[in-house]
């Protein structure tokens, strides 16, 4: 019979691999090998990984699958919704390509349609502060992400009283309303802010146009 001893973590009496009370797992000398390591860093890796294409594909083929199986209890295969949607966040955040929320300043003052009124308002704020276009850049770039990061949250939220009255009836949790909330905001960030920016920064790539060459206090 194997030896009985306390669980370190809930102090239950175990007697095998694993605790039946909490779960907690009997390490062994072979849990501290590298072997060990090497192997826990793989599978974890795949399994993360097949959980992401998993969710990527019934997110952007079947919308409000993933809201679906989560709310059913389904959800082994898939990665949660809001997860899901911190992950497109990062991504997006971490790429300088992408400029849909947090649009840099730039762009702001060289590539849109206001970017004249854009150049006149920097203009007149450098005048009264004294600062140098390079210092309120510095203050403009991280202001701007923390501002998208905000809006991408609060629209989620948003989300939740069309999706409230278009379920009425049907007498959803909440919780069901803030799940397909986060998959359809998901659905946007992957599939018409990352995937359609990469294609368009492609597009542009390929037809040799540059960026706007007019320069504006050395921007």
């Amino acid at each position: 019979m194997s030896e009985v001893h306390a669980c370190k973590s809930c102090g239950a009496p175990v007697s095998g691999r694993f605790c039946t009370a909490c779960g907690e797992k009997v390490l062994t000398p072979d849990d501290h090998t590298l072997k060990h390591y090497l192997g826990a860093l793989l599978n974890a890796f795949t399994f993360v990984e097949g959980k992401f294409w998993n969710t990527l594909k019934a997110v952007v083929l079947r919308p409000g699958e993933l809201s679906a199986a989560y709310m059913d209890g389904r959800r082994v295969k898939h990665m949660r919704p809001v997860a899901f949607f911190f992950l497109a966040n990062f991504i997006y955040f971490a790429v300088p390509l992408f400029e849909t929320f947090n649009t840099r300043l730039n762009s702001q003052l060289h590539n849109q349609q206001y970017s004249g009124w854009a150049q006149r308002k920097v203009e007149a704020h450098l005048a009264e502060s004294g600062r140098t276009l390079e210092g309120f850049k510095v203050l403009y770039e991280p202001a701007s992400a923390n501002n998208a990061k905000l809006l991408l949250v609060t629209m989620v939220f948003l989300l939740l009283l069309p999706m409230s009255v278009l379920y009425l009836r049907k007498r959803k949790y909440v919780s069901a309303y803030v799940t397909a909330s986060f998959e359809l905001m998901s659905f946007y960030l992957w599939v018409a802010t990352l995937a359609l920016s990469v294609a368009l920064h492609r597009a542009h790539r390929a037809t040799g146009h540059g960026h706007n060459s007019g320069r504006w206090l050395g921007g």
